[in-house]
């Protein structure tokens, strides 16, 4: 990847997971991580935070179709094991490209939008408690405090 270019997946949450995203992938390297996010369905219903905040644009329609595909491709799974989606971005566009993407392929799970990490991880704990997750939501509040200062839910 290019210098400060990364998709790191932290799963130390479970089952949380954040994906954070900075600067434009390539096409195989988004290929890849939808790959790893496939292997997460496999272990089985979570949350999923995705940060888009360190990616300045939202890459090139190649990616965008691979994510349509993969959606297509994975929705029952989706639907059975996601908790929930929040996403993590202040920029416009990012926000114009979800809409798009979500016009083409709705997601089959719920999904928000935030400007800050913190927010999202705490979203999240809410969705894990309400499947009965209680420790695991518990942990993943703990961890939310040091990630950024919590601001408004943006939609």
């Amino acid at each position: 990847m290019p210098p400060g270019t990364y998709i790191h997946f932290d799963d130390s949450l479970w089952p949380l997971l954040i994906v954070q995203y900075a600067g434009t992938p390539t096409n195989e390297q988004f290929a890849e991580s939808l790959v790893r996010r496939t292997r997460y369905l496999d272990r089985g219903p979570h949350v999923t935070v995705l940060d888009l905040s360190g990616s300045p644009n939202p890459g090139p329609p190649e990616q965008r179709h691979m994510q349509v595909e993969w959606l297509r491709c994975n929705e029952a799974r989706l639907r059975e094991l996601s908790l929930g989606v929040a996403f993590v971005t202040d920029s416009a566009v990012m926000k114009l490209l979800l809409s798009v993407i979500q016009h083409l392929k709705p997601l089959p799970t719920p999904y928000v939008t935030f400007k800050h990490l913190a927010e999202a991880v705490t979203w999240g704990a809410e969705r894990l408690e309400r499947s009965g997750l209680a420790t695991e939501a518990r942990h993943a509040r703990e961890h939310a405090g040091p990630l950024a200062p919590a601001g408004r839910r943006s939609a």
